[in-house]
């Protein structure tokens, strides 16, 4: 989703580098603070998971199922 925003950003809105960077990094913000319904403790949590290409978050307080940029949000002891 954000590689192909970013591409309608370059092509449709002649923006280009930095400029998308920002709109880019805005768009997985918003999807951090949507997927931690709201939690900046959550979000923080996301946002490093992130920041350190993990595949998978284990956590009890976050919604399970959830994909965040690549991010698989699933609680360990949810009946499957």
């Amino acid at each position: 989703m954000i590689g192909e925003f970013a591409v309608s950003l370059h092509r449709k809105a002649g923006l280009h580098g930095s400029e998308i960077r920002v709109h880019n990094e805005t768009i997985r913000l918003i999807c951090i603070v949507e997927a931690s319904d709201g939690s900046v403790v959550g979000a923080r949590i996301i946002a490093v998971a992130l920041r350190c290409r993990a595949t998978n978050l284990y956590s009890e307080d976050l919604q399970h199922g959830r994909d965040v940029a690549g991010l698989r949000i699933e609680i360990p002891f949810a009946d499957k």
